[in-house]
């Protein structure tokens, strides 16, 4: 609930009942979020609240500058971390929860991706697990480069390898050099 509500539809400003910023967790893996770009350029404050009751508040009230009108804002909820999050740049780009790839080999991985050659991949990782997701990717991170070598999976690694349909994994191979 914040005091921007009434630029996105609601009623009243401050009101908890009003599902035009609910955060949602399509995917499952316990991180909700809404984007809007409905707001004005200005400063508001906002409240993270749990089943529509404005008494049961996570963290405190924050405070959030939009610079220009339709700048996408993002609102999260991490209920892992029980951490808030407001971006003025936008969402969060990735998922660092689930598993999207599966290694054949020291140099070959499966990934499902969309995309294609024209693109660059890289594994992203971090010894000490301190990467986070930003409207820019993930950050704290070492890079591996990848190299897109086709979009199809040959037939014998499809049944050498049948996790690949579990994973949905059927768009591409990748090598990783120096790894």
């Amino acid at each position: 609930m914040g005091s921007f509500q009434t630029q996105i539809g609601c009623n009243n400003n401050n009101d908890a009942t009003c599902l035009r910023a609910w955060l949602q967790d399509p995917d499952g893996d316990g991180t909700f979020g809404v984007t809007t770009s409905g707001l004005k350029a200005g400063t508001y404050k906002v409240t993270f609240t749990l089943n529509e009751d404005a008494n049961n508040v996570i963290g405190e009230p924050q405070q959030f500058t939009v610079l220009k009108d339709g700048d996408a804002i993002y609102f999260g909820y991490d209920a892992v971390k029980n951490q808030t999050t407001i971006s003025t740049t936008g969402a969060p780009v990735g998922n660092l929860t689930k598993q999207r790839a599966v290694w054949i080999s020291k140099e070959t991985l499966l990934w499902k991706i969309s995309g294609g050659s024209s693109l660059t991949y890289a594994i992203v990782y971090s010894p000490d697990a301190a990467l986070v997701l930003s409207p820019e990717g993930i950050k704290n991170g070492s890079e591996i480069p990848l190299t897109f070598v086709s979009d199809t999976i040959r037939c014998d690694l499809r049944w050498k390898h049948p996790n690949f349909a579990r994973l949905g994994a059927d768009r591409a191979i990748c090598h990783a050099a120096n790894v």
